[in-house]
C-alpha cells in the first residue's frame, strides 16, 4: 500500500514539474511575444516614415501625405509602448506564435522533403530575378547567336553543359537507388507517391534549364545585358541544385518519414476524389442546372448526387492505401522496425480521418473500409501480441482506440445539419466491431509483463463510451460498452492475487467513473436515454465493487481497490461518487423531465453506496467505514443548500398533483434527500455497531452527519430535521442500552459518544426527554467503565477524542475542489465545529453526569 502512496504521490509531484515547466515555456513565449513584437513594430514605423520622407520631396498634396504617414508611425510606437507592458496584450501575440510554430511543426512532420522543396524554389527563383534585373537595367542590344559559337564562351558553354549533364545523371543515380533499394522493398506505391513529391519535380527542372540554357544561346543568342551574366548564373543554380539532390536523397532514406508522407498525401488524394453530395436547395438551383443540363453543359459528378452510399473512387482510394499501409506495418512488425511500424499506423489514422471526414455526410450505416480496416487489425492484433518487442501492440491498441472514434462518423447526420445542433443517434453496428476488436487487444496483451497495451485498451474503451455520449448513443453504453468492460473485469478478477490484474481491475472501475460523470455532465444531450445509461452504469460499478470484494476481502490495501476508486479523491483528475452527487445536482434543470431525472439520479447515487456498504460489511472488510464518510460529504452538499431550480419545481409538481385531486404535503427535494440520507445512516449504524471488525472510526462519520443536521436545524427550525436527528440518536442508544441490559461490554467510545449527542441535544433543545435518556444511561456506568482520561480539553470530561485530539467534524477532504468548496463555503464549515464543540455546550452536560454519579 505505501508503495502505491508513494507512486502517487510522485505522479502529483511530476505533475507540479510540468506545470512549472510550462508556465517556464510561457514565459519564454512572452519574452518572444515581446521582443518580436517591438522588432515588427519599429520595422513597420520605419517603413513608413522612409516613405513619408520620400513624399516630403515632392508637391503639396504630398507633403501632407508625408505628414499623415510620419504621424501614423509616431503613434503606432507610442500605442504600442502603452500597451506591451499590458500581460493580455502580449499574450495575443505569444498566442499567434505557439499557434504559428504548431503549424509549422505540423506541416514539416508531414511532408518531411517540403523544406527542400522551399529552398529549391528559391535558389530558382532569387536565380532569375537576378537575371531579370539584370536585362531590365543593363544595356539595350542583342548578342548575337555567332557570339557564343565563337572561342570566348565555347568553354563556358561547355562546362554547362556537363554540369547539368552530371546533375542529371546523378539525380537519376540517387533518385533510383533510394526508390528500388529502400521503399519499393515495403511498397512500390510508396515509392511511387514519393516520386511524385513536387521537390523531385522542381528539381528535375534543374537540369532541364541547365541543357536548354546553353542550347537557346548557341542558337538564339541573348540580351547584350546579361550576355556575361546568365552563363555563371546557370553554372551556380546547378551546383546548388547538386547539392539539394545530395540532401533530398540523404532525406529520402528515411522510411518512417515516407511511410508517414504516403499517409498525408492518401489523405489528400481521399479529400480531393470524395467530395460531399449535391443537395437541391430550391425551384430556381433546380431550374438552373436543368437549363445547362438542356444544354449539356452539366459536368457535375453523377456519383455526388447519392445521397446513402458514397462515392466508389474515394472507396477504392481509401482500400488502396489502407491495404499497402497493411502490408508495411505487417512486414515491420517481423522485421522488428518499431518506428515504420508506428509510421504505418499513423498513417493508417491519417487516411481513416480524410475518409470519415467525408463519409458523415452519406448516412449510410454499413461501411466497407472500416469493416475491412477491423478485420485486417484483428490478425495484426494477434500477431503483433507474439512479437518480443511488446511495444508495437501498445502502439496498435492505442491506434485501434483512435480509428474506433471515427466510426461515429458513419450512419450520422450531420451535426452542422440539425436545427437543434444535436447529431441524430448513429445505431451502427460497426462501434460495435471496433469495442469488440479493443477486447480483443485486452484478451491478447493482459498477460505480457513488458506492455502498456491493456491499459491502452481500457482506456480506449472508455474513450469509445465518451464518444457516444457526445453523439447521443447511450445504446452503445447500455449495450456495448458495458458488457465488453464487464468481460475484461472478468479477465482480471479470475487472476485478482497478481498486483498486476488487480492495477487493471482498479483501472476498469476508474474509467467507469469517469464514464458515469460524462453521463452526468451530457444529461441534456442524451435526453430520453440516459436514464437507462446512467443507471446500468452506476449498477455496473456497484456490482464489479461486490464482485471484488468478494473476491479480494483484504480492505483498503491499494489505491485500485473499489472503495478508493469510488469513495476517495486520490488525484486532481480522479472522479468520486460525491463530486458525481454534486455535478448532478447543480446540473441545469430545464423541464419537468430533467428535474425528475435528475431527483432519481440523487436518490441512486445514495443507495447504492448504501448498498455497497452493506455488502462491505458482510464481508468484514475493515474499511467499510468509508461508505460513511461518503454518505457524510453528501448529507453535507445537500444540507448547505441545493440550487433554487429545485425549489421552482418542487412547488411546480406539488400544484400538478394538486390539480389531479391529490392531497399531499409539500416535500421539497432537500428535505427528500436528507430524509433519505438519515434513514440510510440509521441502517448503517445498526450495521456498523453489531460489527467487530470494524474500527471505531465509522462513529467519526455518523456522528459528524448529526452535528451538521443540527446546525441546519437551529438555522432554519425544520421540524423534520428534528424528527430525523432523534430518530437516529434513538436508535444508536438502544443499540447501547441493549448491551449495558445484557451484561456486554458497549461499543468501543460509544458511551462517549452518547454522551456527546446528548450535549447537544440538551443545548439545542432537540428533546429533553431523549437527553435524560442518554443521562440516565450513562450515569449507571460506573467512572472505570465510561473510559475517561486524557489530557485533551474535553477527553478528560468523557467525550470523544479522535487521534489524540477533541471532537472534530469529519473533514471534507474529497469534495475540496473550488468548483464544488468555495472559500466561503471552508470559512462557514469551519465555523460549525465552533458551534458544535465548546464550553457552553459540553461541560454543563459533563458536570452533571459528575455529580449525578457521585451521589
Amino acid at each position: 500500500m505505501f508503495e502505491h502512496i508513494k507512486q502517487a504521490q510522485e505522479r502529483e509531484i511530476s505533475k507540479d514539474s510540468e506545470k512549472i515547466i510550462l508556465s517556464m515555456k510561457n514565459d519564454d513565449y512572452l519574452s518572444a511575444a515581446h521582443h518580436i513584437s517591438s522588432l515588427l513594430i519599429a520595422a513597420l514605423a520605419f517603413i513608413l516614415i522612409i516613405i513619408g520622407m520620400s513624399f516630403l520631396e515632392g508637391s503639396r498634396p504630398n507633403n501632407f501625405l508625408g505628414y499623415g504617414l510620419l504621424l501614423t508611425a509616431g503613434m503606432i510606437i507610442i500605442f504600442h509602448e502603452s500597451k506591451k507592458r499590458k500581460r493580455s496584450y502580449i499574450k495575443k501575440y505569444a498566442h499567434v506564435i505557439v499557434k504559428t510554430r504548431l503549424l509549422a511543426m505540423k506541416y514539416w512532420f508531414a511532408d518531411y522533403l517540403a523544406k527542400y522543396f522551399w529552398l529549391s524554389l528559391a535558389v530558382l527563383l532569387a536565380t532569375s530575378v537576378l537575371i531579370l534585373e539584370a536585362s531590365l537595367t543593363g544595356v539595350d542590344g542583342w548578342a548575337s547567336a555567332e557570339l557564343y559559337q565563337g572561342r570566348k564562351y565555347s568553354s563556358s558553354i561547355t562546362m554547362a553543359i556537363t554540369t547539368a549533364s552530371g546533375l542529371l545523371a546523378s539525380q537519376v543515380a540517387l533518385f533510383s537507388f533510394m526508390m528500388q533499394q529502400v521503399h519499393s522493398k515495403y511498397s512500390g506505391v510508396v515509392a511511387q507517391t514519393v516520386a511524385s513529391h513536387r521537390s523531385f519535380k522542381l528539381l528535375a527542372l534543374y537540369p532541364v534549364i541547365g541543357l536548354s540554357t546553353p542550347f537557346l544561346l548557341h542558337n538564339f543568342g541573348a540580351p547584350k545585358s546579361i550576355e556575361s551574366l546568365i552563363l555563371p548564373a546557370i553554372g551556380f543554380m546547378m551546383l546548388v541544385g547538386l547539392l539539394l539532390t545530395v540532401m533530398v536523397a540523404k532525406a529520402g532514406l528515411s522510411e518512417s518519414r515516407a511511410v508517414r508522407y504516403f499517409g498525408v498525401a492518401s489523405a489528400k488524394r481521399i479529400n480531393t476524389v470524395m467530395l460531399p453530395p449535391i443537395k437541391v436547395n430550391s425551384q430556381v438551383y433546380q431550374y438552373f442546372w436543368r437549363s445547362l443540363n438542356f444544354l449539356g453543359l452539366d459536368f457535375r459528378n453523377k456519383d455526388r448526387f447519392q445521397l446513402i452510399t458514397p462515392p466508389s473512387k474515394g472507396y477504392d482510394v481509401a482500400m488502396e492505401s489502407i491495404g499497402a499501409l497493411l502490408g508495411i506495418a505487417n512486414k515491420a512488425a517481423l522485421e522488428g522496425q518499431h518506428d515504420v511500424f508506428i509510421s504505418s499506423l499513423i498513417s493508417i489514422e491519417a487516411t481513416m480521418e480524410a475518409y470519415a471526414a467525408k463519409r458523415k455526410y452519406y448516412v449510410s450505416s454499413e461501411d466497407e473500409v472500416f469493416t475491412y480496416l477491423n478485420y485486417q487489425f484483428c490478425a495484426l492484433v494477434e500477431s503483433t501480441s507474439k512479437i518480443p518487442n511488446q511495444y508495437l501492440i501498445s502502439n496498435l491498441t492505442s491506434s485501434v482506440g483512435n480509428i474506433a472514434k471515427l466510426t461515429y462518423s458513419i450512419g450520422n447526420i450531420p451535426r452542422e445539419l440539425v436545427e437543434d445542433g444535436h447529431p441524430g443517434n448513429s445505431n451502427n453496428f460497426t462501434t460495435a466491431l471496433w469495442m469488440g476488436l479493443l477486447v480483443q487487444c485486452f484478451e491478447h496483451t493482459h498477460t505480457l509483463t513488458r506492455s502498456t497495451a491493456a491499459h491502452a485498451s481500457i482506456g480506449k474503451m472508455s474513450d469509445l463510451a465518451k464518444t457516444s455520449i457526445m453523439f447521443n448513443d447511450s445504446d452503445a453504453i447500455t449495450l456495448t460498452y458495458l458488457p465488453s468492460i464487464k468481460k475484461v473485469y472478468a479477465l482480471c478478477i479470475t487472476q485478482l492475487n497478481d498486483a498486476y490484474h488487480k492495477e487493471l481491475a482498479g483501472a476498469c472501475l476508474s474509467k467507469l467513473m469517469e464514464n458515469l460523470m460524462t453521463l452526468s455532465v451530457f444529461r441534456d444531450t442524451l435526453r430520453g436515454t440516459h436514464q437507462d445509461a446512467f443507471e446500468e452504469t452506476l449498477n455496473l460499478i456497484c456490482d464489479l465493487s461486490k464482485l471484488y470484494l468478494a473476491v479480494d476481502s483484504s480492505g483498503s490495501l491499494t489505491l485500485n481497490d473499489p472503495l478508493n476508486i469510488a469513495l476517495t479523491k486520490t488525484s486532481a483528475d480522479k472522479n468520486c461518487m460525491q463530486e458525481i452527487f454534486f455535478v448532478v445536482a447543480n446540473k441545469d434543470i430545464s423541464g419537468n423531465y430533467s428535474y425528475r431525472v435528475a431527483i432519481s439520479d440523487l436518490r441512486k447515487i445514495i443507495e447504492k453506496i448504501h448498498e455497497m456498504a452493506t455488502f462491505s460489511l458482510r464481508q468484514n472488510i475493515y474499511t467499510s467505514y468509508y461508505y460513511l464518510h461518503a454518505l457524510f460529504e453528501v448529507l453535507y452538499l445537500v444540507v448547505r443548500g441545493l440550487p433554487t431550480k429545485f425549489n421552482e419545481y418542487d412547488e411546480m409538481d406539488h400544484q400538478e398533483q394538486a390539480n389531479f385531486g391529490f392531497d399531499v404535503e409539500l416535500v421539497s427535494t432537500e428535505q427528500m434527500l436528507i430524509e433519505l440520507i438519515t434513514d440510510k445512516l440509521q441502517d448503517l449504524t445498526s450495521q456498523f455497531y453489531k460489527s467487530e471488525r470494524v474500527p471505531s472510526e465509522w462513529q467519526h462519520s455518523v456522528f459528524s452527519s448529526l452535528g451538521i443536521l443540527i446546525i441546519r436545524f437551529t438555522d432554519r427550525e425544520e421540524e423534520f430535521i428534528k424528527d430525523k436527528v432523534t430518530d437516529l440518536v434513538n436508535s444508536y442508544y438502544l443499540l447501547v442500552k441493549n448491551d449495558i441490559d445484557a451484561g456486554k461490554r458497549a461499543h468501543y467510545d460509544s458511551e462517549k459518544y452518547l454522551q456527546l449527542v446528548g450535549a447537544w441535544i440538551r443545548h439545542f433543545d432537540l428533546g429533553e426527554g431523549v437527553a435524560q435518556n442518554i443521562e440516565y444511561l450513562l450515569t449507571s456506568i460506573t467512572i472505570s467503565r465510561n473510559h475517561r482520561g486524557g489530557r485533551e480539553k474535553y477527553g478528560q470530561y468523557g467525550y470523544p477524542v479522535i487521534h489524540h485530539n477533541d471532537f472534530f467534524l469529519y473533514p471534507l477532504r474529497n469534495i475540496r475542489h473550488p468548483k464544488i468548496l468555495t472559500e466561503d463555503d471552508v470559512r462557514i464549515f469551519s465555523t460549525f465545529g465552533d458551534r458544535l464543540i465548546n464550553d457552553e455546550i459540553l461541560i454543563p452536560f459533563a458536570r452533571n453526569l459528575i455529580e449525578k454519579r457521585m451521589r
